[in-house]
C-alpha cells in the first residue's frame, strides 16, 4: 500500500472530498497518499523527522510539492558545514573516550534495524527487505574486512536468524557501545545498513557507507525543486515569521519579524515530543554533562554548588539522565 499508485476511483474522489480547497500539513504521510494529493493538485508540505540526530537538538527534514512554498523552504535549509561541525566537536569529544578501544585491524559496522519500518519496503516489489533474503549483497558489502561488528536495533526483536547468519561469516562481535562513539573511531572504515538513517549521520564522521537498499530519507543537497526531495530546517519551526513566509503562497498570513522565535535553548524539540526521542543522543549529552560536573568539581570542590549546577542543567534541557545524576550527587 505504501508505494501503491494504482489509480482507485473511489480513493481519489474520498482524498478530494475531504482535502478539496486546502493545503494540507503532514507528518510522515504515506508516499500513496502524498501521489494522490498531487495529482489533484492539492497542495501539501509534508514533514519527516531527519535521520541527522547528533545536533543540539532535533530537527524536521521538510517537503512540498509546490515550487512556490519549496523555494520558500530551501531559503531556511540548514548548511551543510554546521552540520559538518558538530560531527568534528564529537568525533574529537569521543576519540578521548574510545581510544582503548580502537584496534589496528580495520572493522566494518553493520546497522540493525526494526523489523517493519518504511524505509525497509522495496519501492519496485512492495516487499520489506530482509538480509537474509540477500545474503550475497551483504557478502559483497563486507568483503575486505576481517572484523565485522554488529550493533543491533535497541527495540529489534526476533533477530535470531540475522544473528546466525553473521555469526557464520567468521568474526563478528555484537556491540552496543554508543552509535556515535563508534563512528568516530578509526578503526571502523564502513558503515553497512539497509537503509538506517545511521549511514546518513556516518558520512558526515568521514566514514565510507552502504546502503543495501536505499537511503532512509531522500535529502536536498542542491537547490532545485524536487518534491521528491527532503530540506533539512533546523529550529525555525519555532518561529511565526517561518510559519507565515512559506504559508504565503497559499493562505493569507500576517507576517512578524524574525526575532519572534522560541528556537534557541538545547534539546527544546527533543522535550516537546517526548524523551524517548533522544535516541543516541541521550548518552551525547549525558556524557558532556558529566564532563562538565567533573571539571567544576575539581575546581570549586564543592558538591553543593554541583548540586546547584546539576539542578539548573535539568530545568534547562529536562533530560532525565541529569535528573539522575543530581539525585546521585
Amino acid at each position: 500500500m505504501f508505494y501503491n499508485r494504482e489509480y482507485n476511483e473511489q480513493a481519489y474522489q474520498y482524498i478530494e472530498a475531504v482535502f478539496k480547497d486546502s493545503l494540507v500539513i503532514s507528518y510522515e504521510m504515506d508516499a500513496c497518499i502524498l501521489h494522490i494529493l498531487d495529482e489533484l493538485n492539492i497542495p501539501y508540505i509534508d514533514m519527516y523527522i531527519s535521520p541527522i540526530r547528533f545536533l543540539e537538538d532535533q530537527l524536521f527534514s521538510v517537503t512540498s510539492n509546490k515550487a512556490e512554498i519549496y523555494t520558500k523552504l530551501l531559503e531556511y535549509k540548514l548548511p551543510e558545514e554546521l552540520i559538518h561541525m558538530q560531527a568534528n566537536y564529537l568525533k574529537t569529544f569521543y576519540l578521548m573516550r574510545e581510544a582503548q578501544k580502537i584496534q589496528e585491524v580495520p572493522a566494518v559496522l553493520f546497522l540493525g534495524q526494526t523489523p517493519f519500518d518504511r524505509s525497509l519496503i522495496n519501492p519496485e516489489t512492495g516487499e520489506i527487505y530482509n538480509i537474509l533474503n540477500h545474503k550475497q549483497e551483504f557478502e559483497n558489502s563486507v568483503k575486505g574486512f576481517n572484523r565485522i561488528l554488529y550493533k543491533r536495533h535497541p527495540k529489534a526483536f526476533g533477530d535470531d536468524s540475522v544473528l546466525d547468519y553473521l555469526k557464520s561469516l567468521g568474526d563478528v562481535k555484537i556491540v552496543d557501545d554508543n552509535f556515535y562513539a563508534m563512528i568516530s573511531r578509526h578503526d571502523i572504515k564502513k558503515v553497512i545498513a539497509i537503509s538506517s538513517g545511521g549511514l546518513i549521520e556516518a558520512k558526515y564522521f568521514g566514514k565510507e557507507t552502504q546502503h543495501l537498499l536505499h537511503e532512509s530519507v531522500n535529502l536536498q543537497y542542491g537547490n532545485d525543486f524536487d518534491k521528491e526531495k527532503y530540506i533539512n530546517i533546523y529550529q525555525h519551526f519555532f518561529s511565526l515569521h517561518f510559519w507565515a513566509d512559506i504559508l504565503s503562497p497559499y493562505i493569507p498570513t500576517t507576517d512578524y519579524p524574525p526575532e519572534y522565535t522560541l528556537s534557541g535553548p538545547k534539546n527544546k524539540l527533543r522535550n516537546s515530543r517526548g524523551h524517548r526521542d533522544y535516541w543516541g543522543y541521550q548518552d551525547v549529552d549525558h556524557e558532556m554533562i558529566k564532563l562538565e560536573v567533573t571539571k567544576y568539581n575539581s575546581k570549586f570542590g564543592l558538591n553543593n554548588i554541583c548540586k546547584k549546577f546539576l539542578r539548573l542543567i535539568y530545568h534547562l534541557t529536562y533530560n532525565k539522565k541529569i535528573f539522575e545524576l543530581y539525585e546521585k550527587s
